[in-house]
């Protein structure tokens, strides 16, 4: 895979500590030049080496600058390298000889070293950078342009630290007079470390990087709930940062260019084991009992990964019995990904080895409905990735209220709502109310024409096609049915099929009636700005209009003219014809010089937006399998650029969202602009005038029949060489239809833009919020024993309270059972014996997973010593097998929990 240009944690890291590097070396080396020796570096270089070139910068004579950017990057690797140590500190807080006990002794003694280089420079006068003039700003973006490049190369070389030392090392200097010439540095200092701790800080980098795009993408769905942005600008940020999650992941030490790092890899690295107890999930790191909700588990995304685990069991249960009745979480989430599992194994089996690029059989998903039916094909290890774009589904689900099926629900409501078939009757019920006769005549006439042998019927059947997917899936295991569980999954297909109407005509065979009318579009956008330059059209036609602008993106798709003949000239330019072309003679204007096909004509049009452009280039890039990375990032980029207006490199992977978002918003009704039915009707409205205007039509083109290409280039210059105020019998044919398109404009004109606003970025109304409809994550989840609870995500602490006071209420009354029996004068041992049975029956009524352990009464004390155990059974036994008794963790000799209880007098 290509190298991200995405400055991710790692990178800077990597960056800043070589830019220290470096110009330490640089300036020792021009100090001990001045005194006519020279320095012989070791490569690596050690910390002590270090500390070394900082004392020759700090006590040269006469006094050194160093640079603010230095001591800026000093702090920022500090800081990063301080945030990496705390963070695997808490990973030893119960064992001082743990396994990153030497890793954490490594951090800290380069944070020492790095501390004690800025002390060092700190005494020395500190360099402003230069700001004025324009020499310097280009020389620096020359130079910065140089080392983005030299880093982009090396994006992922090592740096290496040594372990402690207590001893400083004397740098070896050789004088120039003894004629040597000393070994030549690398270009690129490094340091020595241990692989250990340069995994243990790429690891937590790479982890640092997807909580930094999960966090933003929260806010995004937040934004999505309140009604601020739409569901496809939303599932197209989230898609576009699964593909940043893609990269980051990718650039993991010390697997660079090798073989892919699983998150179980990454379990065992950091020591992870999570297991299922009756108080919910227990999390083990390192040795170390941790909270499941702490952040070290929300960092490394365990509520994720508990989730794919209990999905990979559900797959493995689904091939062998013993793991039928297991499960690893109880996370509504888990249950939905357990009904998705059969199509999903059906699609692998029918896939077999094929590879999908996001297209099973007609049936496009997304990146993250991709991981879920890899992991049906390979049932090995889960990818860091798969874990990563789980947890943002995750921390999404509040946005859709806890309700998965949302997202099938926005899906099937903006296809209702955009029907053809609905919107042509909308037309026909203006018409009727419109008060006009003529008018209603000449528009039923227009809607005649679209409508030619049920087009507006037959577009429907081809997108519900289009959204089904052509390979006969049988009606059990249909994918479809995963758009009811997996809310991207459906934003995707949303995405797609919108794409599909504003591109298709580009991917669609020549004359194919299914395209968008290019030819509709352009030439109608001429004769109407035309007929508007010279008043015939009265009223701005909107929807024409976001035609027309949707296209400056890349250039003028309609330029403006000073005169018809102006327009005439630039439309046979737009469709191909050279200047040197054009008729001298008014008689032989009407011909198109050469007849070029239609191909030709069309092959200086654009795609109808930049948004759209982009969002295919993306559909594109799964679709090859996620390759040409580089011209994806070139295409975010540049639009950056566009939006910041200046030049834009290296950004963050939440700041390329920043601009992205922004784009969108800016382009958004265009993708949703209805360019294949507009279209249609343009071509209506051509075809109108041919058939209106039969004796114009023949006089002007002779016995043939001309296509839309050739009429228009007909009127421009029939218009351009005919006074326009002539008698009626010569009016020329501009003004004719201009008539047609006056009435269009004033009663119809913004239909489409009306309908492509609908749900769009800016522009949702108060009812069609989410958060008018649902509340927020749903009202209340119920959790594994039926209780009721707020956070889906967190259950612990739900299911700690819950069990924790229904057995409480058994042992209480346990107690007072006891109590009962004394009564009776039956001896001590019978009372405890029966009593330890009446408990026991007690427990299995109120549906708690535990027995009594131990029962003992202390008569000098008065009191009942009750410890309880978990129930078992033949799963949960095999489950201890499988991954350890989870009551261990917390470090007791023997499961369960005492409980004291004081008789009563």
């Amino acid at each position: 895979m290509e190298a991200s240009p995405l400055a991710d944690h790692y990178t800077r890291y990597k960056l800043g500590t070589a830019k220290v590097i470096r110009w330490l070396s640089q300036q020792a080396q021009r100090i001990t030049e001045r005194s006519g020796n020279v320095m012989n570096l070791p490569s690596p270089l050690t910390t002590k080496t270090l500390i070394r070139l900082a004392k020759i910068i700090s006590l040269a004579k006469p006094k050194s600058k160093v640079p603010i950017s230095i001591l800026l990057v000093i702090e920022d690797v500090i800081r990063g390298r301080q945030r990496c140590a705390d963070f695997y500190g808490k990973l030893e807080a119960n064992d001082q000889k743990g396994k990153f006990t030497p890793t954490n002794a490594s951090h800290r003694h380069f944070i020492s070293v790095l501390e004690e280089v800025r002390t060092l420079l700190k005494a020395l006068d500190i360099e402003q950078p230069k700001i004025n003039g324009h020499t310097t700003a280009r020389d620096s973006k020359a130079t910065s342009g140089k080392h983005a490049g030299s880093a982009k190369k090396n994006i992922f070389e090592t740096l290496e630290l040594e372990e402690p030392s207590d001893q400083l090392q004397t740098l070896p200097v050789t004088s120039k007079k003894d004629g040597k010439r000393p070994d030549q540095p690398p270009d690129e200092p490094e340091l020595e470390e241990d692989m250990e701790s340069k995994m243990a800080m790429s690891v937590w980098c790479m982890f640092e990087d997807i909580r930094e795009i999960r966090n933003h993408l929260q806010s995004v769905w937040r934004e999505y709930y309140d009604g601020k942005i739409s569901f496809l600008a939303a599932v197209e940020l989230t898609q576009t940062a699964f593909v940043f999650i893609e990269h980051i992941v990718s650039g993991l030490e010390p697997n660079d260019d090798g073989p892919d790092i699983s998150y179980d890899e990454i379990s065992d690295f950091l020591g992870i084991e999570t297991s299922m107890g009756h108080n919910g999930l227990i999390l083990f790191m390192n040795k170390t009992n941790i909270a499941a909700t702490s952040d070290a588990a929300e960092l490394l995304c365990i509520s994720a990964w508990t989730v794919l685990q209990d999905f990979r069991t559900c797959i493995d249960g689904a091939h062998n019995p013993r793991y039928k009745n297991i499960r690893q979480s109880h996370h509504p989430f888990c249950d939905t990904l357990r009904q998705c599992e059969p199509i999903l194994r059906h699609m692998a089996s029918v896939l077999d080895n094929q590879l999908t690029h996001g297209n099973v059989k007609g049936f496009w998903i997304d990146l993250f409905t991709q991981d879920l039916l890899e992991m049906c094909r390979a049932r090995g290890p889960i990818p860091i990735e798969t874990v990563a774009r789980c947890q943002v589904l995750l921390d999404a689900m509040p946005a859709f209220a806890g309700q998965t099926h949302i997202g099938n629900e926005v899906l099937k409501d903006t296809l209702e709502r955009s029907s053809y078939q609905a919107r042509f009757k909308g037309y026909e019920q203006k018409v009727r109310d419109c008060g006009d006769p003529k008018l209603a005549q000449r528009a039923r006439d227009i809607l005649a024409m679209a409508n030619l042998d049920g087009n507006f019927s037959q577009m429907d059947n081809a997108r519900s096609q289009g959204l089904v997917g052509s390979y006969p899936w049988p009606s059990d295991l249909n994918p479809e049915t995963l758009l009811e569980h997996l809310p991207l999954l459906a934003g995707f297909r949303l995405c797609h099929i919108k794409v599909g109407h504003c591109l298709s005509s580009f991917t669609a065979p020549a004359g194919d009636d299914r395209g968008v009318d290019h030819a509709a579009l352009l030439g109608m956008a001429y004769l109407y700005r035309a007929a508007r330059s010279v008043d015939l059209v009265q009223n701005e036609w909107a929807d024409m209009e976001t035609v027309i602008a949707s296209q400056v993106m890349d250039g003028f798709y309609v330029r403006n003219a000073d005169s018809l003949a102006g327009y005439a000239r630039h439309f046979d330019l737009a469709i191909g014809v050279s200047a040197s072309a054009f008729a001298r003679d008014a008689a032989r204007r009407p011909g198109l010089p050469g007849k070029p096909t239609i191909a030709a004509k069309m092959k200086k049009l654009q795609p109808p937006s930049n948004f759209a452009r982009r969002r295919a280039h993306g559909a594109d890039l799964v679709a090859s399998g996620l390759n040409g990375y580089s011209a994806f990032y070139a295409t975010l980029y540049k639009e950056a650029q566009r939006i910041n207006k200046a030049p834009t490199t290296h950004l963050t992977s939440v700041e390329l969202l920043h601009t992205t978002q922004r784009g969108m918003e800016m382009d958004e009704v265009y993708l949703k602009f209805d360019f294949l039915a507009f279209s249609m009707r343009c071509r209506a409205i051509l075809n109108n005038l041919r058939k209106a205007e039969p004796g114009s039509m023949k006089k002007l083109m002779g016995k043939k029949t001309p296509d839309i290409i050739e009429l228009t280039h007909a009127v421009l210059w029939q218009a351009a060489d005919t006074p326009l105020n002539s008698r009626q019998p010569e009016r020329p044919l501009l003004a004719r239809l201009a008539d047609s398109l006056q009435p269009i404009t004033v009663h119809d004109g913004a239909s489409f833009v009306s309908v492509a606003q609908h749900g769009t970025s800016g522009h949702i109304t108060e009812s069609e919020r989410p958060s008018s409809k649902y509340q927020w994550n749903g009202g209340e989840q119920i959790n594994a024993y039926g209780e009721k609870q707020d956070n889906p995500g967190t259950y612990r602490e739900a299911l700690d309270d819950y069990v924790d006071e229904k057995r409480n209420r058994v042992l209480n009354a346990t107690c007072a059972k006891f109590r009962e029996l004394e009564k009776a004068d039956i001896p001590t041992e019978k009372r405890l014996a029966l009593t330890r049975a009446w408990a026991n029956e007690e427990f299995v009524k109120a549906e708690l997973p535990l027995l009594i352990d131990t029962m003992e009464f202390l008569e000098e004390y008065q009191k009942v010593l009750i410890t309880t155990k978990p129930k078992r059974d033949p799963a949960l036994d095999m489950m201890f097998a499988m991954f350890g008794d989870p009551f261990k963790l917390y470090g007791w000799d023997e499961p369960g929990s005492a409980a004291q209880f004081k008789m009563q007098d």
